[in-house]
């Protein structure tokens, strides 16, 4: 779990971390050990861009599938990581948990997204309905790299920063 310090203008400290999806796997770190009392943010990494320019879930098994000890009962929609986030909130009400999008192995489609109006606009939309439906409190966009660098195979263009900057507006 990597821990980062923001601060904004005369407000309190904001204390996250990144909790990545795989960690449940040889890691065996589970979101019920992130030290939520010490947080004010945990961001999840990572959801992926589907073909249709769509924010869609990476790994379903991690992410809504798996169930946890106590989970098999549940009325909830899904299970996995994000119930337990969930669970994480309501025994820490002042936690917010962001969703990652992209990183260094799915920033593939961002320039694709990003390129015009309506795909802006596709993406912005389906970033806002996946936070909402599964919990989270905001969104993080971890484009590895906008013009250049990142993983070999990511399409880029020179027009990448513009849009970059249009693809937030379209998602504020």
């Amino acid at each position: 779990m990597q821990e980062l310090l923001l601060t904004g203008d005369n407000s309190q400290p904001i204390v996250g971390a990144y909790y990545p999806e795989w960690a449940i796997y040889d890691r065996d770190y589970q979101v019920t050990d992130i030290p939520a009392d010490k947080l004010t943010h945990v961001f999840y990494a990572f959801a992926k861009i589907d073909d249709q320019g769509k924010v869609s879930v990476f790994d379903s098994y991690a992410a809504t599938d798996k169930r946890f000890d106590g989970d098999w009962n549940t009325p909830k929609e899904f299970a996995g990581n994000f119930e337990q986030l969930l669970n994480l909130k309501e025994q820490n009400p002042n936690l917010k948990t962001l969703i990652s999008i992209g990183g260094w192995t799915l920033s593939d489609k961002f320039s694709d997204v990003a390129l015009t109006d309506a795909s802006r606009e596709t993406f912005a939309k389906s970033a806002v309905e996946f936070m909402t439906k599964y919990g989270f409190d905001g969104i993080d966009i971890d484009w590895e790299y906008p013009v250049s660098g990142g993983l070999a195979g990511n399409t880029y263009r020179p027009e990448d920063k513009h849009n970059y900057t249009l693809s937030l507006d379209a998602l504020s």
